[in-house]
């Protein structure tokens, strides 16, 4: 029998993590997540925080694939994560769907003024992950208002400033503390194509 410090590491295949638990993975596997919402982030000397992509049930995750150091990756709710294989072309079209959504966020973030910043960035995630109801698009992860601030660049004050505003405006609805999102077009087709040269300065919502 071979000793004990010579048997090999078995990483598990399955895991299941709370909120605010942070996900460690082996750089070189691929998981996928079953149930619930991560965010990985990365921070300065200063401690503050930058928000470098969400992702949710059914998508892929593969920490090799980040070249930003430090990050960490954080459950915003209760989540359930498996390990997978895929064959090269399954790599590809992966790679090419964080790349496009990378982008569109980043395209999202140059909105100068913070309350259309906001309110994009919330109808996309409503396109990504959220479900139709008679009142609108329900956004099922519960970001908090800081959450949401590390994701738009701005701060938890702001962020509740302006949710307050667009809730007594009824641009916003909370039902049991998630947010729901009035049917409109998509959140990318309000803007210029990905090819202006010029900044998204006076860009608005409708």
């Amino acid at each position: 029998m071979k000793p004990l410090s010579t048997l090999p590491t078995l990483v598990p295949t399955c895991k299941k993590l709370r909120r605010k638990e942070l996900l460690s993975l082996p750089a070189d596997t691929l998981w996928e997540i079953e149930s619930g919402f991560v965010r990985i982030v990365t921070w300065d000397e200063e401690g503050n925080v930058t928000t470098l992509g969400l992702w949710g049930p059914g998508e892929h995750l593969e920490l090799s694939s980040f070249g930003i150091y430090p990050y960490q990756v954080e459950c915003l709710t209760p989540a359930r994560f498996h390990q997978v294989t895929e064959t090269p072309e399954q790599a590809s079209v992966r790679l090419r769907h964080k790349t496009q959504r990378t982008e569109e966020l980043l395209y999202l973030l140059q909105i100068r003024c913070t309350r259309s910043r906001l309110q994009h960035v919330l109808h996309w995630l409503a396109e990504r992950f959220g479900h139709s109801t008679p009142a609108g698009q329900l956004l099922p992860l519960r970001l908090t208002h800081q959450e949401l601030a590390d994701l738009i660049g701005s701060t938890r004050v702001t962020v509740t400033r302006i949710l307050n505003q667009l809730q007594s405006q009824g641009e916003v609805q909370l039902l049991c503390r998630q947010i729901v999102l009035p049917s409109r077009p998509s959140a990318m087709s309000l803007l210029p194509p990905f090819n202006r040269s010029t900044p998204l300065a006076h860009a608005q919502s409708s």
